[in-house]
Formats: C-alpha cells, sequence, structure tokens
C-alpha cells in the first residue's frame, strides 16, 4: 500500500523551479508562510500533499507558471478531480475529497491575490459540490471490534504493543495524530485519565480510558517498552519494537488497517473504524452526545450527531415496541402474510441512468445539441442526482428533435 507521504505526487516537490512566477516556486514560499503563521506541521503536510496532486496536474498539462492559469484551467481540474481515481478503492474519490482538494487549490490562490502575485483569483466562480452529513462508510459492533483485537499476537513484544494501541484507540476514540503525539506523563493511571495535547484545533481535553485498556498500557510498558527503549530520556509513549520512536501517524494506520484485514470482517478502514466503534457504542448503552461529543473533541455538535444517525439497531427496537403496527406479534405475522405475494418493488439506486441513443451520436461541438451534452456535463459537476439529470435530458431531447424537423 502506497504510503501517504510517498506517493507519486510528491515526486513533483523534486523539481527545481526557482522562476518567480513559476507554479512550484511560488508553492514553496506559500508553505514557508504557512509555517511563520503558526500553522501545525499536520495541516502542512496535508495542504502540502493535496496541492501536489495539482501542481503535478499542471507540469503535465505544460502550465508551469500562474499567468498560464485562469478559470477555464481551474474548472479542467475539477472535472480531472472528478475522473481520478483513490489509491486505496478503485473507484472515483468522494465529492468530499473532490472538495477538499478544490479548497486547498483556492486557497493558494487567493493567497497568491493578497501577496500581489496575481491581479485576479482564478478560483473566484469556482463551485463546490453539495454537502452531505455522510455516514461512516463502514461501522463495527461490539462483537466486531473484539475480533479485531484478538488478532494481536500477546505473546510477542509486538503483539502486545499492538494490543495496547488497539485498546487505547477503541476506549478513548483519539484520532491517530493524537495518539501518535502521546508523552508517558500523559496518561493518569490512578484516575484512569488521558491528556490530549493539540488535539484538533490546537485544544487541549481530558478523555476517560477504561481498565481494560490501562491493564493493556500497563503490560506493554512493564514487558514491551522498559525492555526495547533506546534512549533513558524517551518521554514518547508508543514506539516501534526496536525501541525508536514512530515515525509518523500514518504508521497506526499500517498497524490497525491489519488486523482488520486479519479478521476477515469485508469491511475497510483502519484507526477511525475504533473511533466510530467507541462513539456508536457509548450512544446505544446511553450516553448523553454531549459526552461523546466532549470524548472525541467535536466543536460542532452536529458533527457527533452523525453517531446518532446509524445507532439503526436501537432505532429499529423502538420502532417495534412502539410502533401500532408492531405492538403486537400476531399482527404482524398477519401483515406479512397478507403483503408476502404483493409485487416488490426495489428502490432505485441512484446511478448514472443509461443514455438514449439521441445523445450517443456525433454532432458538431458548435451545434445546439453538444451544448445540450456540455449543460448536462455540468449538471453532473455541480452534483445534481442522475435521476434529476435524466429527467431534464428526456425534455430537452424533445424539444431538440423537435427543432431538427
Amino acid at each position: 500500500m502506497t504510503s501517504r507521504f510517498t506517493s507519486p505526487t510528491q515526486k513533483i516537490w523534486e523539481k527545481k523551479d526557482k522562476k518567480p512566477d513559476g507554479v512550484l516556486h511560488l508553492a514553496r514560499q506559500y508553505f514557508s508562510w504557512m509555517l511563520r503563521q503558526n500553522y501545525s506541521v499536520e495541516t502542512i503536510k496535508g495542504y502540502r500533499y493535496t496541492l501536489g496532486w495539482f501542481l503535478t496536474w499542471c507540469h503535465e498539462g505544460a502550465f508551469y507558471s500562474i499567468h498560464q492559469i485562469d478559470k477555464t484551467i481551474v474548472y479542467k481540474y475539477k472535472v480531472h478531480l472528478s475522473q481520478r481515481l483513490s489509491l486505496r478503492r478503485n473507484e472515483v474519490i468522494s465529492t468530499y475529497a473532490q472538495n477538499d482538494a478544490l479548497s486547498v487549490v483556492c486557497g493558494f490562490f487567493r493567497w497568491l491575490v493578497k501577496q500581489e502575485h496575481l491581479l485576479s483569483d482564478p478560483c473566484e466562480e469556482t463551485s463546490y459540490y453539495p454537502k452531505t452529513k455522510r455516514l461512516p462508510r463502514n461501522i463495527l459492533n461490539a462483537q466486531e471490534v473484539e475480533k479485531v483485537l484478538g488478532q494481536a499476537d500477546i505473546h510477542t513484544p509486538k503483539g502486545i504493543r499492538d494490543r495496547a494501541i488497539m485498546e487505547v484507540f477503541y476506549s478513548t476514540g483519539l484520532r491517530r495524530t493524537e495518539l501518535f503525539r502521546l508523552n508517558l506523563h500523559d496518561i493518569d493511571f490512578a484516575q484512569g485519565l488521558v491528556f490530549v495535547r493539540e488535539g484538533k484545533g490546537r485544544k487541549d481535553r481530558l478523555v476517560p480510558i477504561g481498565q481494560r485498556a490501562i491493564k493493556w498500557l500497563e503490560k506493554y510498558l512493564l514487558e514491551v517498552r522498559s525492555v526495547s527503549v533506546k534512549k533513558a530520556n524517551e518521554n514518547r509513549l508508543f514506539l516501534t519494537v526496536h525501541g525508536k520512536r514512530i515515525s509518523s501517524p500514518g504508521r497506526f494506520t499500517n498497524i490497525v488497517r491489519d488486523y482488520i484485514d486479519a479478521a476477515k470482517l469485508d469491511k475497510q478502514g483502519s484507526c477511525h473504524l475504533l473511533r466510530h466503534a467507541m462513539a456508536t457504542g457509548m450512544l446505544q448503552g446511553g450516553a448523553s452526545i454531549r459526552h461523546v461529543q466532549s470524548c472525541l473533541g467535536h466543536t460542532d455538535l452536529s458533527t457527533t450527531e452523525i453517531y446518532i444517525r446509524v445507532t439503526i439497531s436501537e432505532l429499529k427496537k423502538v420502532h417495534t415496541h412502539t410502533h401500532p403496527s408492531g405492538k403486537r406479534e400476531e399482527e404482524a405475522q398477519c401483515q406479512n402474510q397478507q403483503t408476502k405475494n404483493l409485487p416488490v418493488y426495489a428502490a432505485k439506486e441512484d446511478k448514472e441512468p443509461k443514455l438514449h441513443p439521441f445523445w450517443e451520436q456525433d454532432y458538431p461541438s458548435n451545434s445546439l445539441i453538444s451544448l445540450a451534452k456540455n449543460f448536462f456535463v455540468h449538471m453532473k459537476l455541480k452534483g445534481y442526482r442522475p435521476l434529476y439529470i435524466k429527467s431534464n435530458r428526456f425534455y430537452l431531447r424533445g424539444f431538440l428533435e423537435w427543432c431538427n424537423q
């Protein structure tokens, strides 16, 4: 698996560009400015990686100067993003990721305008896809989490360390960067608390940690870390099996993903799956959403509310016990028998509808039909639903056929 920071897009940063109006040269200045403005290192790394996509695309298209990039070029890049495949899954990246990539590019050009490298912003009229409250792609229940935890070989130093890592993830719901930064004195074993320093948004918080996770931490510290640590004054909590600091938060992703894959749950994901499992488990157990928000470190309550939507099993139980049609088992069985022979209409999936032969023919680029086809491409990029585009295409086809008569 290609690491986040060894992606082919990072090769763009090895190129030399010292021209005053060079895109790559000014991008390096942009990140130097971000560093001076006290942006976090992780934020700069993320921006650098995402902007690397754009810079690679620019160099492949021979756009070396910022003066070559206008609104049309930015629009073409947006189209390119809509066709870009994910490194981990053989499918187009989500609209959320496309918006994220566009926002980084637009932020770069806003900076260029403020620094007077450009007179106008080519991203000024760039539109984003509609924001949606996304449900997590996969959710682990309590039994599946236990199966993942059980994959670690606790008879080896690596297995003990990895089990401790996953137990802390599951018990506290920390983000991988927050776990990566944990030091020895950030764990209060007596009180059962973890002190998170400079979490997302550079905010500190206290998070409870369960007794089982504490026991695995103690086992790791006594049997593994104390034996393998290379420096006596090393404060970082989790180290490599050779006693050195783990190089980046991405290493935790690889560790957890390997155990999830080994559990053969047919679910993709890594550290965030344990974070999701912790949140949904607490809500299903009766925890207040405010308490879960505090544990997860969410600034906005609406971010935490997404986990209420995934506790569907509890919602189904409430529905069964409270809805009139589910109060009596006999009535439910009778209703099932009555509806058994009724035709079943499967919900239409929101997939790309099949095109009418009228739209598959070749037309002159300046014809009304070609312009109409471009219009529907524009609607797709704007995030319109396929079925809505299909209905518009149907009515417009009738008009165009009438025009050709």
